[in-house]
């Protein structure tokens, strides 16, 4: 009997090698669950994040804008990446909810120019999603749209600090402290740079030492 792998190319990806190797797709599904999960976490994230976005986009809400000036008009602060990230992921969660819609006859959302009411909308269909046959690009665009998006919201100054070896199972990904200034919209947390759904926020940091060390230590004895 054939067996279904996960469509996702973020799936999972052998530390040794580099090599991709997919998981089999949960039942029903063109995903597997660990690649749904990451979908379904990635809009959750993403439908918090474009809140953000939005106030960086008002006049002073955001950091590191240049100024954007016209002949007889007053100066305004523009913060370019925030008006960038807003431009890009628009589009991109617009054309999969036409692709829910025109598929299931649902109702649309009640705005399509606002990329938070569109992931929570379709944070609604993500086991749809994970079962049609481009379940596979829409993880991958769906999760792109969230790091252009956190760019945007959050472009002040950070300072990253390595931690080790992401504690999740299977993930081969690597941990840093992302350590922002006191004006940052984000607080301080830790990010997995393979997966953006394995973040821990500064009260979660004792936890995530106590897994990492356990993590460290099933690698020694297993080794062994």
């Amino acid at each position: 009997m054939s067996i279904t792998l996960c469509e996702s190319p973020r799936c999972w990806r052998d530390p040794d090698t580099g090599k991709l190797q997919p998981h089999p797709a949960a039942p029903g599904l063109l995903l597997c669950g660990f690649c749904r999960d990451r979908l379904a976490a990635d809009l959750a994230r993403l439908s918090d994040i474009c809140a953000d976005l939005e106030v960086a986009l008002e006049p002073g809400g955001g950091a590191g804008g240049p100024i954007v000036s016209g002949s007889r008009e007053r100066s305004l602060p523009i913060n370019v990446a925030a008006a960038y990230a807003r431009t890009e992921i628009q589009p991109v969660l617009l054309s999969w909810v036409v692709l829910v819609i025109e598929f299931r006859g649902v109702q649309p959302p009640r705005r399509n120019d606002d990329p938070g009411a569109l992931a929570r909308w379709l944070g609604r269909h993500v086991d749809w999603l994970a079962a049609h046959p481009a379940a596979g690009d829409a993880a991958d665009e769906i999760a792109e749209a969230r790091r252009v998006a956190f760019r945007g919201a959050y472009p002040n100054p950070v300072r990253r600090v390595e931690l080790g070896d992401c504690p999740i199972p299977e993930c081969a990904g690597t941990v840093a402290a992302i350590v922002r200034d006191a004006t940052a919209v984000l607080p301080s947390s830790a990010l997995c740079d393979t997966d953006p759904g394995h973040e821990w926020a500064m009260v979660e940091w004792p936890r995530l030492r106590r897994a990492m060390r356990r993590a460290e230590l099933a690698q020694t004895r297993s080794a062994a």
